[in-house]
Formats: structure tokens, C-alpha cells, sequence
């Protein structure tokens, strides 16, 4: 009964990020130079925090993303060691992820949960971001709260868009772009 009552929370919560995700409207909520960035806004921000609200009991109510249960080995900018989640909607197809697809990704410094890095989150949700498979992606401290890049920016929404491929800056889109079928997602490459 739990997972059913998060997975239709789940679907509720992105029917109405849908709404909130597609207006544009919305500025950075940060006050200096970074205010062009496609990212972090105010709106970004209320979005990563519905999610982590949302899901905060994937652990017990999701799978690990099929064939890569337990420990996987990371790398840069992920941790060392990672475990995978899904939700059921991206479970039911993990080469075209229909819209509602959750994938989340715990980094980890070792193997070793007492110890955890990260976490991340890919939700798709159909209209936010055509060009780049329509993925929403935040970075959360262990705790909860959004992490930063290096001006201060808070980590939600659309990580690094036109940053363009490779290096550090790229960061989400620029990384994700490289996967194989164009969707964004390396676990099924």
C-alpha cells in the first residue's frame, strides 16, 4: 500500500511540476552575475524540493535499476561508488523512459553506506526541455538540501545547459548529451 500511495503521489507531483516547469517565467535566485544561467532558479529550486519530499522513501519502495543492483563503480563528478534507483515508470521501459521516469543515483567516496556523497535526480517530465530529452536534474547533499557549483548556484533543473560537452563545467546536460540513443541516460548504454 505505501509504494502505491508513492508512486500515485509520484505521478501527482509531476502533473503539477508540468504546469510549474513550463512557465519560463521565472528569474535565477541569485542577485549577481549568474542570472542568465538556465538553472537554479526560484522555480528549479521549489521543483528539487517537492522531489526530495516526494521521494524520500525510494530506498524502501524502488528497485535498484535493473542489472546494476549494489555497488557499481563511479566516477568524476559521481562518487567513487554508486547505487542506482528507479522508479516503476522507468523501470517499464529502460530504453525509452516515459514521461515520469525517476532515476536516482546515490554517490558514494567508498563502499560504505555510513559514509554518503550526493545524490542525484533525473525526472522527466514532458515539456520541460525538449532538446535535451526533457530531463530535470538536482544534486543533493546527503541531507536533503541543494548542492552548488562553484558561484553559488544551486544544482536543479537544467544543470549546465549550453555549456556544450566534456570538462568540469559542463556538469548534467553537457555529460548526459554523450550517452548512446540520444536519451540522456548511460545505465542502458
Amino acid at each position: 500500500m505505501r509504494r502505491t500511495m508513492l508512486q500515485f503521489g509520484g505521478v501527482i507531483l509531476l502533473a503539477g511540476l508540468l504546469v510549474f516547469a513550463c512557465d519560463d517565467s521565472s528569474t535565477n535566485s541569485n542577485d549577481d552575475d549568474t542570472s542568465d544561467m538556465p538553472f537554479g532558479t526560484q522555480r528549479d529550486i521549489a521543483m528539487a524540493d517537492s522531489m526530495w519530499k516526494a521521494y524520500s522513501g525510494y530506498t524502501d519502495n524502488w528497485d535498484q535499476y535493473p542489472g546494476l543492483e549494489g555497488w557499481q563503480d563511479g566516477n568524476s563528478p559521481h562518487g567513487a561508488y554508486l547505487k542506482y534507483y528507479v522508479n516503476d515508470v522507468a523501470k517499464g521501459d529502460l530504453e525509452n523512459y516515459p514521461y515520469g521516469s525517476v532515476i536516482i543515483k546515490e554517490n558514494y567516496p567508498a563502499e560504505d553506506e555510513s559514509q554518503p556523497g550526493p545524490i542525484t535526480f533525473m525526472t522527466r517530465i514532458e515539456g520541460y526541455d525538449a532538446e535535451n530529452y526533457d530531463w530535470f536534474y538536482a544534486k543533493y547533499l546527503p541531507d536533503g538540501t541543494l548542492d552548488e557549483n562553484d558561484v553559488g548556484v544551486k544544482l536543479a533543473g537544467r544543470v549546465a545547459k549550453g555549456a556544450g560537452e566534456g570538462g568540469a563545467d559542463a556538469a548534467c546536460i553537457g555529460c548526459h548529451s554523450g550517452a548512446d540513443g540520444n536519451d540522456f541516460v548511460f545505465a542502458n548504454d
